[in-house]
């Protein structure tokens, strides 16, 4: 019995590698006039180093692995900029409530808000105002997107990022 707790312990716990993070890579050639805008909004650390071409690789963990298929990374090309743009399923995420532990990531909490309305009075019949909590609209998520970028030395770079750790380098 104890030999057959074991193996099934280990089968178990050899299963957890399957939801590890997901790793996302977008590359590209510059032409040499080419600018390069990161629109890593959601971020928790960026690496930036130069090399030879632009690539731009995504270490994704959303809800504990659990959603990392909401997240996708697209590289738009405008006039002479290349945009790299992160994108984040938030009306899926909004629909979740995730309660477990945000190791090193950023947690994301909202309430869809109050429910005002009018409530007929018993005693007077006359309309009062009414303020409740909208029942089902609270959110949990937590995300922990962590990129290594290399661009070309000399290339003109833009970035938005709302929340990540900028570590810039030669």
């Amino acid at each position: 019995m104890n030999r057959f707790l074991l193996a099934a312990g280990l089968l178990l716990t050899g299963l957890r590698p399957a939801l590890a993070q997901r790793m996302v890579t977008q590359t590209a050639t510059l032409a040499p006039d080419q600018s390069v805008f990161l629109d890593l909004k959601f971020a928790h650390n960026i690496r930036v180093r130069a090399g030879a071409s632009l690539s731009v690789r995504a270490s994704v963990v959303i809800n504990d692995n659990q959603q990392n298929d909401l997240y996708s990374l697209a590289l738009q090309t405008t006039g002479s900029e290349l945009s790299v743009v992160e994108k984040l399923d938030e009306e899926q995420l909004r629909q979740t409530n995730f309660t477990g532990p945000c190791d090193g990531g950023s947690r994301s909490n909202g309430s869809h808000g109050l429910n005002v309305g009018y409530k007929r009075s018993e005693k007077t019949g006359g309309l009062r105002p009414t303020l409740n909590r909208q029942k089902g609209g609270n959110y949990s998520y937590c995300t922990r997107i962590d990129y290594e970028v290399t661009v070309p030395a000399g290339t003109a770079l833009r970035l938005n990022t709302i929340s990540g750790d900028l570590d810039l380098g030669g």
